[in-house]
């Protein structure tokens, strides 16, 4: 029996995409027989504040759904900037020496990108260890950040880049999470296919299960067609188009509202424009556990994701939406944008455009066949291929018989 190490800065129980997915993936490996054990910081994402259960810990260990959690306490950052650079940095020393015990008594270590420190750790150690290294890339840092004019080309953006040379070139294997991060890693950093592995975001077919279009009362006034956005609210999510087509709708429609859950440096922006506006059809919800993400989805008409322009990826956040049969109104292009098309699962509109998203939620409002529909596709397409179960089985085979050829 194969032993797992994952060493990442986000785990359960915060609730952004990286720490539910990998969560997903660990505790899916123990039911397919594996031991798999994770070494990372003190919840705290995504305010940047340790929750209140492991204050004043400097070291706890815990048992989540079979999965050994060894947890270390860091200086958290919730912005951008060079607080955010300390952060990273921070966690790297303070989880090294625990990190490097566990190494040598494992078979594979799982290192979670970004932040790109974590990978070169890993490399550095992995001469102590003897397991075999994954590099598990859910963003190309800096690839994106520069593609979105969220970083400027320089000294940050090339060490970067020599980092992940440097830690991609030297791994046993690199695994992207969108078959957009696999092509860019072939062609950017020259990685051949046999080191590549492809491990794509899914859900938890057990948790997230059909509910369909909704229109009922559930802290919204009976008849109102309640949108639901649930994740993230960060820079590259852009959340700020749902607010701005709130306004737009405001002023023609009272029988829409929607309802944004989560939190993350835009929302006190966000927050600020409805205030600004006046908006009495948006609602806020402060970040909650997944359980409770899928209990909202059963009170929803429809689902919406929104990314800022030059996000490529396929989000987490759309398959529990599909998974429950909601539709979904995606503002954004690139990999999750041609999932819903080429589904038929859901409308989508251009980026940050707050006029088309207006108009994509009240065609979908106004045409419940049409909804109904969208919900059915997308959940036929979750359960044929995205729940975990499927796509783990997938990639153990995959990594197995690279393994052997290596």
């Amino acid at each position: 029996m194969k032993k797992f190490l994952i060493w990442t800065q986000y785990y359960v129980p915060e609730i952004g995409a990286t720490a539910i997915r990998l969560h997903s993936v660990a505790r899916e490996l123990v039911r397919q027989g594996y031991h798999v054990c994770v070494v990372t910081g003190m919840p705290n994402y995504p305010k940047g504040q340790i929750y209140p259960a492991y204050r004043g810990k400097f070291y706890c260990c815990e048992q989540i759904d079979g999965v050994r959690v060894h947890r270390c306490w860091f200086h958290p950052a919730r912005e951008v900037g060079l607080g955010r650079i300390f952060s990273y940095l921070y966690f790297i020393v303070s989880t090294f020496p625990v990190f490097i015990l566990l190494a040598r008594k494992v078979d594979l270590i799982i290192a979670e990108v970004p932040p790109p420190t974590v990978s070169f750790g890993a490399r550095i150690a992995l001469p102590f260890s003897g397991a075999k290294l994954i590099v598990n890339v859910s963003d190309l840092w800096p690839d994106w950040l520069l593609s979105s004019g969220l970083l400027k080309p320089g000294m940050v953006s090339r060490l970067l880049k020599l980092i992940n040379s440097f830690t991609f070139s030297k791994a046993d294997f690199v695994n992207g999470v969108t078959q957009g991060i696999i092509n860019d890693i072939k062609q950017n950093y020259g990685i051949p296919e046999d080191k590549l592995l492809f491990l794509p975001n899914g859900v938890d077919t057990t948790l997230f299960s059909y509910q369909g279009p909704s229109i009922r009362k559930g802290g919204i006034d009976e008849g109102q067609k309640l949108f639901v956005y649930a994740g993230n609210h960060g820079i590259y999510n852009w959340p700020i188009v749902i607010a701005q087509a709130a306004a737009r709708l405001q002023r023609r429609r009272n029988d829409i509202k929607f309802l944004l859950v989560g939190d993350g440096s835009q929302k006190r922006e966000v927050v600020a424009f409805c205030l600004e506006h006046n908006l009495t059809n948006i609602e806020f919800k402060a970040p909650v556990p997944i359980e409770e993400v899928a209990s909202l989805y059963g009170k929803a008409y429809a689902a919406i994701s929104t990314y800022k322009k030059g996000f490529l990826s396929r989000p987490a956040k759309i398959f529990p939406a599909m998974a429950c049969g909601l539709p979904l109104v995606y503002s954004g292009e690139g990999e999750g944008a041609n999932i819903v098309k080429n589904a038929a699962c859901g409308i989508v509109v251009p980026p940050e455009d707050p006029d088309e998203l207006a108009r994509a939620v009240e065609r979908l409002a106004d045409d419940y066949e049409m909804a109904k529909n969208l919900g059915n596709n997308g959940f036929n397409l979750v359960q044929r291929e995205y729940s975990w179960s499927s796509i783990v089985k997938s990639w153990l085979a995959d990594l197995e018989a690279k393994l052997i050829s290596k």
